[in-house]
């Protein structure tokens, strides 16, 4: 049922004005809506005004809250048929709310102006540059977005490219709407990369020398490259691995070799299974049940532990065993028997328990880089945190701690509880697997693991000590920390060795503060006589709050209060320097944790999908549901999303059906579109399927049996149906001749040449057209079964075919005049694709069919009959003592003779469309 639509009224398009387009006028001027809305199409192109609100609520609030859940679950093509969405309306209305938060982000440093301090992180994976950002403005308000993601190819002049590149298409209104272009704001790109004054890579070479590229080619007031410290702590830990041969085998042989344990329970199903039944079994018997993990792949990512794979293992140290020696003993190939023992006498008490402490050491040093990493951290307290993770790491490892009953909850302490429990399995004559040595013996063994140990726990301190320093910007930025001022009153006693412990400290403060007020660009001394006022004052507030570290509100609090002590000075300095201190507190740990998300979404690669789709879904995957409706009320992000889709893709229709969103409303006349050749061809294979299908009530489709009764069949109404596609397949190529009028003949046109002809207008066509026409018109003429093409179905084999003499084997279906099947009772694909291309079809004996209907003394004869318009699908069927050519209506009143059972001859002909 067609909609009525109101008449299109002609007045002005009225588009949404930010303030990037009143900076420049000539964007106004050359934006394609207001081009459009100028020109007389605009009149017809949507129902109305777009942005007047007239018609019907562009799309109601219900669905644009079902399109956002179906977003942040990232199953748009499953989901919308739940929710009777298409995916085309869905993918424009994640646009839609996508855009609006970008509209939001845009207009933020926008109001601020350029007195906003802007750091950038940034981070590669897969030839795909993610650029996140984090803007601090005057009144101390943050903002943490995502800016978007391109594809990049090259090194670190191709990588600082994509970075601003990524600055000019969050910057472009529209992109990803109608094209990938949109309109760029030059004025806001540039004003917001004047304000990026610092920017976090990670360790890689090539993306810190990318950083140092973009500070001379397109961010002129960049002030601090941040080295992103996960990666270093991540490499030191790294090294403290291959510093150790034996530390290293183990991971080898048990986690990440080819032939290691973790990939055998991946990919070998037998040892899988035995390793199943043994870890359920441990987990019977254990006091402490310990859940079955079989994920054991080798953890890549930073915060993704990388000691979970031989955690794990050791942590079903008793299942592994088992299935160990059960593989050894059960296993159907000698090399897998071999593989097995290898690994079991690999596993004694002195490689189990170093590889436990070293568990335990890689634990915590992830943790520790978790801390310090996460992107609200402090790196004010970073010095603390370093102090603090080399006093645990030295108490526990280096003096031996670890060793002691104390430490339950550590994975040294339950795997030695565990080979208190092993056994000793005796196969081949061997002894083999884990035992508890006697007390003197043990300790000779923990002493040699301890040693290993105090290298291996050396050597990641060293890296840690060896990053952190490195960190100088971050290491002054605690000097602006009024909670560290405060500490040192309070951690120091009267004493005067304390005293001067006390000046000491005062002093290394105030020379990170002078550093820092240098890096910045401003002067020293003025810097240093506004926070010693703010330092000075003592009130009972400053003391509340504690940390002022990373509180934004608790300083804008303080600055506020006394803002009249630093009135004297031109420029507010100390506000500048919280300002950086506040933007600076990025890290690459949010661009890789959005990079995880989508791969978590998303069964593809993240270089595999389209990337305007990927920033759509990660901007929402930022979101919350209270952005778009609160208690009820929409909130202004839908208001505007709505708006967006208005401009974009038009107003909607009401609803209508039994759709809920309706159409877009365009102003022209509803056209009857031609169907295209995929849904013809979506028909011809569902007519296809219907006839290979088996019928329970009249027996097979190849026809042993038809009802007695008169009734519809598959048959006739899958025939019936594909006529109907081939009819409208005509009547769309007559259209199209119509259209394309005196653009030459086309292959597709003879049906509409045709009908010009019946209607008279031989005038028109030309005689090239009429004698290609008569030529095409003239009934294909077939040959003989005697010198008929045979195509033998591969379930019929060629050696039971008898073919004539003058009869050829082809390989091909469309080659063929006569196509020779294993049964007739049997449907199949390749028998239907026959029936419909008009191929005769038979069972085994071609030879016997065509020497029967040549002999004059024989009552076998074969009826050809030629294509009528009644009945232009006629099934030709050869009988001993009846020959009657069967129409789609005629099937009930033909008896069928026992000896059809064994051979049967169809013909069906092409029709004149076909």
């Amino acid at each position: 049922m067609e909609v009525s639509r109101p008449k299109a009224q002609k007045q002005p398009m009225r588009t949404v004005e930010t303030q990037s387009l009143q900076r420049r006028p000539d964007l106004a001027a050359t934006s394609s809506v207001d081009s459009h809305s100028s020109g007389r199409a605009s009149s017809t192109s949507v129902a109305g005004p777009a942005h007047l609100g007239t018609g019907p609520d562009a799309l109601p609030v219900n669905s644009w809250l079902t399109a956002f859940r179906v977003a942040k679950q990232a199953q748009c093509k499953s989901s919308s048929e739940e929710v009777t969405l298409s995916p085309h309306k869905l993918r424009q209305m994640h646009w839609a709310i996508a855009e609006a938060k970008r509209e939001q982000l845009r207009d933020w440093p926008a109001k601020s102006g350029r007195k906003t301090d802007i750091s950038l992180a940034h981070d590669a994976r897969d030839k795909i540059v993610a650029v996140r950002f984090t803007a601090v403005n005057e009144k101390l308000e943050r903002k943490r977005g995502l800016l978007g993601a391109l594809e990049t190819h090259g090194g670190a002049e191709k990588y600082s490219d994509a970075i601003l590149n990524v600055v000019k298409q969050f910057f472009s209104r529209g992109t990803g709407a109608l094209d990938d272009r949109g309109v760029l704001d030059e004025a806001s790109a540039a004003e917001f990369k004047a304000c990026v004054t610092c920017v976090t890579a990670d360790g890689a070479p090539y993306a810190q020398k990318a950083c140092r590229l973009l500070s001379s080619s397109g961010l002129s007031n960049l002030r601090a490259i941040i080295r992103d410290r996960g990666h270093s702590i991540v490499g030191a830990l790294k090294n403290a691995v291959d510093c150790d041969q034996e530390i290293r085998n183990f991971k080898e042989e048990f986690v990440s070799g080819p032939s290691s344990v973790a990939k055998s329970i991946s990919f070998n199903a037998a040892f899988r299974e035995r390793f199943e039944i043994a870890c359920k079994a441990q987990q019977e018997t254990s006091a402490d049940p310990i859940p079955v993990m079989l994920s054991l792949r080798y953890g890549k990512a930073r915060f993704q532990s990388q000691v979970d794979p031989e955690r794990r293992l050791l942590l079903h140290l008793l299942g592994t065993c088992t299935a160990l020696s059960k593989h050894a003993e059960q296993a159907t190939t000698a090399e897998e028997r071999q593989w097995a023992a290898k690994r079991l006498r690999q596993l004694t008490f002195e490689r189990v328990a170093l590889m436990a402490c070293v568990s335990d050491a890689e634990e915590m040093t992830l943790t520790f880089c978790r801390q310090v990493e996460a992107e609200f951290s402090d790196p004010s307290l970073a010095s603390a945190c370093v102090d603090e993770f080399e006093t645990q790491m030295r108490r526990l490892f280096l003096e031996g701690r670890i060793w002691s009953s104390e430490n339950q909850g550590s994975w040294t302490r339950r795997i030695l509880d565990q080979i208190k429990q092993a056994k000793v399995f005796t196969f081949g004559g061997e002894r083999h697997g884990l035992s508890w040595p006697c007390a003197r013996e043990r300790q000779e063994v923990l002493a040699r693991v301890h040693d290993r140990v105090c290298v291996f726990v050396k050597t990641i301190l060293a890296g840690v000590r060896a990053e952190f320093p490195a960190q100088e910007l971050m290491l002054r930025l605690e000097s602006l920390s009024l909670a560290m001022w405060y500490s040192i009153e309070k951690n120091f006693g009267p004493t005067s060795a304390c005293n001067h412990a006390r000046k000491e400290r005062v002093a290394q403060l105030e020379q990170k503060f002078r550093k820092l007020a240098s890096c910045l660009h401003l002067p020293p001394e003025e810097a240093w006589l506004q926070f010693t006022h703010v330092k000075d004052n003592h009130d009972s507030l400053l003391h509340a709050w504690g940390k002022l570290g990373n509180n934004l509100e608790a300083w804008a609090n303080v600055l506020a209060r006394h803002k009249a002590a630093r009135s004297h000075t031109r420029v507010d300095h100390l506000l500048i320097m919280v300002r950086f201190y506040a933007a600076s507190l990025a890290s690459t740990q949010g661009v890789e944790s959005q990079f995880s998300e989508a791969e978590r979404q998303s069964a593809k690669r993240v270089a595999q999908q389209s990337l305007l789709r990927l920033r759509d879904r990660l901007q929402i995957s930022e979101m919350e549901e209270s952005e778009l409706v609160s208690n009820g009320v929409p909130q202004p992000l839908v208001k505007l999303a709505k708006r967006l889709y208005v401009e974009y893709f038009g107003q909607p229709r009401g609803a209508y059906g039994d759709k809920k969103l309706g159409t877009l409303a365009r102003g022209v006349r509803r056209k009857c579109h031609k169907r295209s050749e995929a849904t013809l061809i979506k028909d011809q294979r569902l007519a296809t399927r219907k006839l290979s299908e088996k019928d329970t009530a009249s027996g097979s489709m190849f026809g042993t049996r038809i009802p007695a009764e008169a009734k519809k069949s598959c048959w006739s109404e899958c025939h019936t149906n594909l006529h109907r596609a081939l009819a409208e397949k005509q009547a769309a190529k007559v259209a199209e001749a119509t259209e394309t009028h005196g653009q030459g003949l086309r292959p597709k046109t003879t049906a509409a040449l045709k009908t010009k002809l019946h209607r008279g207008q031989r005038g028109r066509v030309t005689a090239r057209q009429r004698r290609l026409l008569d030529k095409l018109s003239q009934p294909s003429k077939k040959p003989s079964l005697e010198n008929a093409r045979v195509y033998v179905l591969p379930k019929a084999t060629a050696a039971k075919t008898e073919l004539g003499p003058r009869q050829v084997l082809v390989d091909q279906v469309a080659l063929a005049d006569l196509v020779v099947v294993d049964n007739l009772n049997t449907p199949s694909w390749q028998a239907a694709e026959a029936m419909l291309r008009g191929k005769t079809i038979c069972e085994g004996l071609a030879k016997l069919i065509v020497e029967l209907s040549q002999r004059s003394d024989s009552k076998w004869e074969i009826l050809k009959a030629e294509p009528t318009r009644k009945s232009p699908n006629t099934a030709v069927i050869c009988s001993g003592k009846t020959m009657r050519a069967l129409g789609p209506n005629k099937a009930g009143r033909t008896e069928w003779w026992s000896w059809i059972n064994r051979m049967c001859l169809q013909n069906i002909t092409k029709s004149e469309s076909a």
